[in-house]
């Protein structure tokens, strides 16, 4: 079997109903718009399969192996002939004492702090709160320059190129 991508996405929108006249809490439905969910994904994309920087490969026992999360400030991920490019806002504190560099303080969500996504050259393409991820399959060759929207709490981020 030839390695591959599987990935799924699907978006369901809600929409949120006002108390009752009766001063009961409001319900939540569907969008009457889209009447469901939508979404698509892909189970046999092609992938080289090389290994996946920043990954500790060091320890020989697979489970044990962690991801080395890199911060918001400025980091730059390339993507030239990659498969596909995975990024997270891990919605914690980048700290570099700790073996994955994730720290225990949660980022300012309060004040609306995302993780921007920029491609070289290019506008903000997304931006992502604390828990919220992002999936971009057979992404052109460039580089994703990570950001935040405002301050200077940097969330780290988790993140995987498959070339």
């Amino acid at each position: 079997m030839a390695d591959r991508i599987d990935f799924k996405l699907s978006v369901t929108p809600i929409i949120g109903l006002g108390a009752d006249p009766q001063g009961s809490g409001g319900a939540e439905v569907l969008s009457a718009d889209i009447k469901g969910t939508i979404g698509g994904g892909n189970s046999n994309l092609v992938w080289a399969g090389n290994d996946i920087a920043a990954w500790d490969m060091s320890n020989a026992t697979p489970a044990s192996r962690v991801h080395v999360h890199v911060t918001a400030n400025a980091t730059s991920l390339a993507t030239l002939s990659t498969n596909g490019i995975f990024i997270k806002n891990t919605g914690f504190d980048f700290d570099d004492t700790k073996a994955n560099n994730v720290g225990t303080t949660t980022v300012a969500e309060a004040a609306g702090v995302t993780v921007t996504i920029t491609p070289t050259g290019g506008p903000v393409i997304a931006n992502l709160a604390g828990g919220e991820a992002i999936f971009l399959p057979n992404p052109a060759d460039t580089a994703f320059v990570l950001g935040v929207s405002s301050g200077t709490d940097y969330p780290a981020v988790q993140y995987a190129t498959l070339d």
